[in-house]
């Protein structure tokens, strides 16, 4: 049986409507790729050969963002600490 993970229950609800949410929910039914990709649960589907690399690419991209990421929250720390 599935249990969502925190939050998962309310994007459910968001994305699906409270009864059909309830019922994926009350009977831990999984979801085929396509009709997840339908509801709106999952932005793209790849076949299984592909998964890794892209997996892999991805978290390059991650990465390379990271640092601006980490500079903004420093310098929103910085400016809060100056201002109070």
């Amino acid at each position: 049986m599935f249990i969502p993970p925190v939050g998962a229950t309310q994007a459910f609800t968001r994305l699906l409507g409270r009864s059909r949410a309830l019922r994926y929910l009350y009977e831990g039914a999984s979801v085929a790729a396509e009709e997840a990709f339908k509801m709106g649960l999952v932005d793209v589907i790849r076949p299984p050969e592909r998964l890794h690399k892209e997996f892999q690419a991805l978290i390059v991209r991650i990465k390379s963002q990271l640092k601006y990421f980490i500079l903004s929250l420093a310098s929103k720390k910085l400016f809060e600490l100056l201002i109070y």
